[in-house]
Protein backbone atom coordinates (compact mmCIF):
# COMPACT_ATOMS: atom_id res chain seq x y z
CA UNK A 1 0.00 0.00 0.00
CA UNK A 2 1.67 3.20 -1.28
CA UNK A 3 1.89 6.23 1.89
CA UNK A 4 0.31 8.60 -0.90
CA UNK A 5 -2.70 6.18 -1.07
CA UNK A 6 -3.45 6.47 2.77
CA UNK A 7 -5.63 9.08 4.16
CA UNK A 8 -5.27 7.40 7.72
CA UNK A 9 -1.92 6.36 9.02
CA UNK A 10 -0.96 4.26 12.63
CA UNK A 11 1.62 4.78 15.15
CA UNK A 12 1.82 1.73 17.26
CA UNK A 13 2.47 2.39 21.12
CA UNK A 14 5.55 0.65 21.70
CA UNK A 15 5.36 2.13 25.58
CA UNK A 16 2.17 1.99 27.71
CA UNK A 17 3.37 4.96 29.30
CA UNK A 18 3.69 7.13 25.74
CA UNK A 19 -0.20 8.08 26.78
CA UNK A 20 -1.42 9.16 30.31
CA UNK A 21 -4.34 10.75 31.97
CA UNK A 22 -6.06 10.71 28.37
CA UNK A 23 -3.10 12.40 27.07
CA UNK A 24 -0.98 11.20 24.24
CA UNK A 25 2.49 11.86 25.07
CA UNK A 26 5.22 13.39 22.58
CA UNK A 27 7.88 10.83 23.58
CA UNK A 28 5.49 8.87 21.14
CA UNK A 29 6.48 10.85 18.08
CA UNK A 30 10.40 11.04 19.43
CA UNK A 31 13.05 9.65 17.29
CA UNK A 32 15.02 7.44 19.12
CA UNK A 33 18.85 7.09 18.29
CA UNK A 34 20.35 3.55 17.69
CA UNK A 35 22.32 2.24 20.73
CA UNK A 36 25.89 2.97 20.77
CA UNK A 37 26.58 -1.03 21.18
CA UNK A 38 23.89 -0.91 17.88
CA UNK A 39 21.90 -4.02 20.04
CA UNK A 40 19.30 -1.34 18.69
CA UNK A 41 18.70 -0.10 15.99
CA UNK A 42 17.08 3.10 16.58
CA UNK A 43 14.33 4.80 14.39
CA UNK A 44 17.45 5.06 11.77
CA UNK A 45 14.66 5.28 8.89
CA UNK A 46 12.11 7.94 10.67
CA UNK A 47 9.78 7.17 13.29
CA UNK A 48 7.58 3.94 12.33
CA UNK A 49 3.90 4.08 10.87
CA UNK A 50 1.61 1.28 9.44
CA UNK A 51 -0.84 1.51 6.69
CA UNK A 52 -3.84 -0.77 7.80
CA UNK A 53 -6.57 -0.85 5.75
CA UNK A 54 -9.03 -3.26 7.46
CA UNK A 55 -9.70 -4.69 11.13
CA UNK A 56 -11.06 -8.24 12.49
CA UNK A 57 -14.60 -7.51 13.05
CA UNK A 58 -14.31 -8.94 16.28
CA UNK A 59 -12.41 -6.45 18.86
CA UNK A 60 -10.68 -8.95 20.64
CA UNK A 61 -8.83 -10.16 17.72
CA UNK A 62 -6.91 -6.84 17.79
CA UNK A 63 -4.28 -7.26 19.48
CA UNK A 64 -2.81 -10.49 18.09
CA UNK A 65 -3.73 -9.04 14.48
CA UNK A 66 -1.81 -5.88 15.18
CA UNK A 67 1.26 -7.21 17.49
CA UNK A 68 1.45 -9.24 14.03
CA UNK A 69 1.33 -5.85 11.95
CA UNK A 70 3.38 -3.90 13.73
CA UNK A 71 6.10 -6.65 14.31
CA UNK A 72 5.84 -5.78 18.39
CA UNK A 73 4.80 -8.24 21.01
CA UNK A 74 2.85 -6.67 23.18
CA UNK A 75 1.54 -3.47 20.98
CA UNK A 76 0.17 -1.65 23.65
CA UNK A 77 -2.15 0.15 21.40
CA UNK A 78 -2.90 2.52 18.04
CA UNK A 79 -2.77 6.12 17.63
CA UNK A 80 -4.30 6.96 14.40
CA UNK A 81 -3.49 10.03 12.06
CA UNK A 82 -4.13 11.98 9.37
CA UNK A 83 -2.21 11.20 6.46
CA UNK A 84 -2.31 14.98 4.79
CA UNK A 85 -1.78 16.62 8.39
CA UNK A 86 1.75 14.65 8.42
CA UNK A 87 3.15 15.85 5.06
CA UNK A 88 1.88 19.59 6.02
CA UNK A 89 4.10 19.79 9.22
CA UNK A 90 7.27 21.84 7.79
CA UNK A 91 8.91 23.64 11.08
CA UNK A 92 12.35 26.10 9.81
CA UNK A 93 14.37 23.56 8.52
CA UNK A 94 12.93 20.12 9.28
CA UNK A 95 10.11 18.95 6.65
CA UNK A 96 8.25 15.97 7.56
CA UNK A 97 6.97 13.12 4.76
CA UNK A 98 6.16 9.61 5.08
CA UNK A 99 7.50 6.80 2.97
CA UNK A 100 6.22 3.40 2.76
CA UNK A 101 8.48 0.83 3.05
CA UNK A 102 9.41 -1.32 0.01
CA UNK A 103 9.50 -4.20 0.86
CA UNK A 104 6.63 -3.93 3.93
CA UNK A 105 3.14 -2.80 1.94
CA UNK A 106 2.11 -2.39 5.90
CA UNK A 107 5.36 -0.33 6.86
CA UNK A 108 6.62 3.10 6.68
CA UNK A 109 8.39 5.83 8.29
CA UNK A 110 7.78 9.53 8.93
CA UNK A 111 10.92 10.95 7.95
CA UNK A 112 12.61 14.41 8.25
CA UNK A 113 12.44 14.36 12.53
CA UNK A 114 15.36 15.39 14.01
CA UNK A 115 17.02 13.15 17.02
CA UNK A 116 16.28 14.36 20.54
CA UNK A 117 20.19 14.91 21.49
CA UNK A 118 20.47 16.63 17.91
CA UNK A 119 17.74 19.38 18.12
CA UNK A 120 15.49 18.86 21.49
CA UNK A 121 13.81 22.08 21.26
CA UNK A 122 12.76 21.23 17.54
CA UNK A 123 12.52 17.65 18.29
CA UNK A 124 9.86 18.48 21.09
CA UNK A 125 8.18 21.37 18.66
CA UNK A 126 7.35 18.83 15.92
CA UNK A 127 6.98 15.93 17.90
CA UNK A 128 4.16 17.89 19.71
CA UNK A 129 2.75 18.77 16.20
CA UNK A 130 1.99 15.04 15.49
CA UNK A 131 0.89 14.77 18.89
CA UNK A 132 -1.75 17.44 18.04
CA UNK A 133 -3.20 15.44 14.97
CA UNK A 134 -3.46 12.05 16.22
CA UNK A 135 -5.68 10.51 18.70
CA UNK A 136 -6.17 6.84 20.02
CA UNK A 137 -7.55 4.12 17.99
CA UNK A 138 -7.22 1.75 20.28
CA UNK A 139 -5.79 0.32 23.69
CA UNK A 140 -4.77 -3.32 23.57
CA UNK A 141 -3.64 -3.83 26.76
CA UNK A 142 -4.09 -2.95 30.20
CA UNK A 143 -1.23 -1.45 30.94
CA UNK A 144 -1.97 1.04 28.03
CA UNK A 145 -5.44 1.35 29.11
CA UNK A 146 -4.14 2.00 33.17
CA UNK A 147 -2.02 4.70 31.88
CA UNK A 148 -4.54 6.26 30.10
CA UNK A 149 -6.91 7.08 32.92
CA UNK A 150 -3.63 7.47 35.56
Amino acid sequence: MAADSQSTVYRALRYPNWVRRGRILTKAFMRRKPSPDNSATGDSQGISINFIATFPADRAAWPEYVSGITQLNPCHGLLRLDAHNIDAIQLDQYRLKMLADTDNDTHGNITGLPYRDDDPVQAERLASLLRDCADVHALLTNEARDCWVK
